[in-house]
């Protein structure tokens, strides 16, 4: 099941709340759990980083284990284990850890191996996993809602994200029959925040700081969702300090933010005069058009996008700053690009951009 890197960029739409509190730990007093031994399976990716340095600074000494290929320069302090997750986990073996943070695979038997070689050693299991699992988003929904499965009868027909989806949610299922009662599972939706090397978020930071005229895709009121990287680090931590135990959504507020909120934040932030030129979905359709971050193309098929609830993750401890501090922070890290890089890769360019909306306007001036 190998995904192309559009299609791996296309899953930052979705990532890309039971009700009920009782279902997670809420109940329990928060508590300062300094000194843990955490163990991280990746942590040099984008989300990784920030979880170490918050662990750290916490005051927890953090081993990694990876392949030592992604960015192995970072945190030459620390330990680092270097193997693979489907075959060599050897430096794991015998080794104790508090918790063990899990922010790197997709595969539901790599997460089995690890689990399995894990389990008598370390006290807490906690796994990133992705809002991608749900397979109706008809409606608002919480984590109660039915999630995609690799051994449903439908399964032969699922296509690159959904299979990506049920992958995760098989991956979820390893971790909650290895250790049922010390785990956490976190569905994050899209990612943004300085260090996104999907440059999802950045991509309309980009267009911002290019002024000029922005093509908005669909309707300004559209709901969107996402997460700084910062915060969900953040609340990663906390959870393992507190041995959170559960499923969450992780993401922002449902029905509170919209794609013209979004893109007024990103022009706010990069103080460049621009205007935005909103073009119907079906238009953009027609066009060939399929990547725009955060667009959903069949949005009105998926109307349960951006209402998603997080109300259980909030009870339990995640915590979120302003989305236009997460834009200036982002166009600040941007602004420290080189312009060869400042062209991203994601999305539609600026010719394609121009032509798009001078054909839409022609459109609209013969209507």
């Amino acid at each position: 099941m190998k995904l192309t890197r559009r299609q791996l960029a296309q899953l930052g739409l979705v990532g890309l709340a039971g009700m009920n509190p009782l279902l997670a730990s809420a109940t329990s007093p928060p508590k300062t759990a300094a000194g843990l031994k955490i163990l991280i399976l990746g942590g040099t990716g984008f989300l990784g980083p920030h979880i170490v340095n918050n662990a750290v600074a916490s005051g927890h000494t953090v081993t990694l284990f990876n392949r030592g290929k992604t960015d192995p320069h970072l945190f030459p302090e620390l330990e680092k284990l270097v193997g693979t997750r489907s075959g060599n986990l050897e430096p794991l073996q015998g080794r104790q850890w508090d918790v063990v943070l899990d922010t790197s695979t997709f595969m539901p038997n790599e997460v089995q191996k690890s689990c399995a070689l894990l389990k008598p050693n370390v006290g807490h299991y906690l796994y990133i996993s992705s809002t991608a699992v749900y397979k109706d988003w008809s409606g608002p929904m919480d984590e109660t809602a039915p999630v995609y499965n690799l051994k449903a009868p439908d399964s032969a027909n699922y296509n690159s994200f959904q299979k990506y989806g049920a992958a995760k949610a098989g991956c979820e299922r390893q971790v909650s029959k290895h250790f049922p009662q010390q785990h956490t599972v976190i569905r994050s939706d899209a990612i943004a925040g300085p260090g996104d090397k999907h440059h999802r978020y950045t991509y309309w930071i980009r267009k911002a700081a290019m002024g000029g005229e922005i093509l908005g895709p669909g309707r300004p009121s559209t709901f969107v969702q996402y997460i700084d990287v910062r915060d969900l680090a953040q609340w990663v931590v906390h959870c393992a300090e507190n041995s959170v135990n559960g499923t969450f959504n992780a993401s922002s507020k449902a029905s509170a933010y919209t794609m013209e909120t979004m893109i007024n934040d990103c022009r706010t932030a990069s103080d460049t005069a621009s205007s935005v030129v909103w073009v119907d979905s079906e238009f953009l359709v027609a066009q060939g058009v399929q990547d725009i971050p955060f667009w959903v193309p069949l949005q009105d098929a998926m109307p349960g996008m951006g209402q998603l609830s997080v109300e259980k993750a909030m009870q339990n401890g995640l915590q979120q700053r302003a989305k236009l501090d997460t834009a200036r922070d982002v166009f600040e890290w941007y602004q420290g690009f080189p312009a060869e890089d400042k062209v991203l890769g994601v999305g539609i360019s600026q010719e394609q951009q121009a032509q798009l909306i001078a054909a839409w306007n022609k459109l609209q001036e013969a209507a």
